[in-house]
């Protein structure tokens, strides 16, 4: 079923387009998901927790795994040094890892990402903001922090014209049914439009459970959704592209 009316011409992209997208940098998104991806020619984008990084947290990814990723096509983008909710701060219990000092501001966690990781050899061009929180004063630190785009949490999709620093996404769960998600991939290829789909966790139910990963969803529907994008990408009538978000940014006027 199509979940969104036809899009004006003069806001279409020349083909629709599905960019995959990945918060937080979990271990089992380099494990799990990128081999799927990898099978099928897809890129990705990654967002990265960078405290996650820094302090060799359990179950993230390494600097070496991240660089492998960039390395092979996919995207790294910023997602904050402590994945703080932005506008929250400066109440730090906002923030899943505590800030060092103990304090932090909206543009340290921005500015302070982005360095960690470009330090580490990754190129980063756009960001996502931790569930979804921003301001129009937070999209200033990110252009101020030269950051060209930013993905929100907001449903919907994108078009030519959309605001680059709030693009909209779709999240994907366990709790959105199947024939929904791959509803969202027709609808992009049907009216030309840009939809980014937000995994977190690529696990088995039992562990998704117990990290309390609402975000998370299973190698066997992850398998699902990725086999059907293939195949409209494919496909003869409204094929897609398969785009990181960067590569996206310069199709828009």
């Amino acid at each position: 079923m199509l979940s969104q009316l036809s899009t004006p011409v003069e806001n279409q992209f020349s083909q629709g387009i599905v960019s995959v997208t990945f918060d937080d940098g979990w271990l089992n998104q380099y494990s799990t998901a990128y081999p799927k991806l990898t099978a099928l020619n897809m890129p990705a984008t990654y967002y990265i927790v960078s405290g996650a990084v820094a302090n060799n947290e359990f179950g993230y990814m390494t600097a070496t795994q991240i660089l492998d990723l960039q390395s092979a096509g996919s995207e790294i983008g910023g997602h904050t040094i402590n994945h703080c909710n932005l506008t929250l701060l400066p109440a730090i219990t906002s923030c899943a890892f505590v800030p060092v000092g103990g304090v932090t501001t909206a543009q340290n966690e921005i500015e302070g990402s982005k360095n960690a990781l470009t330090a580490l050899g990754a190129t980063i061009s756009t960001f996502a903001y931790p569930n979804g929180g921003y301001t129009d004063v937070i999209k200033t630190n990110i252009t101020g922090a030269g950051i060209s785009a930013a993905r929100a949490i907001d449903a919907g999709f994108n078009t030519r014209y959309s605001d680059k620093l709030a693009l909209k996404t779709q999240v994907v769960d366990t709790t959105v049914p199947m024939a929904t998600i791959l509803g969202w991939i027709d609808t992009a290829a049907a009216n030309k439009t840009w939809l980014i789909l937000t995994f977190h966790q690529v696990a088995d139910l039992a562990t998704l459970q117990a990290n309390g990963d609402e975000g998370g969803v299973t190698p066997e529907d992850f398998q699902t959704i990725i086999d059907h994008i293939a195949s409209v990408r494919d496909g003869v009538t409204n094929p897609i592209l398969v785009k990181t978000v960067a590569e996206v940014l310069p199709l828009m006027s």
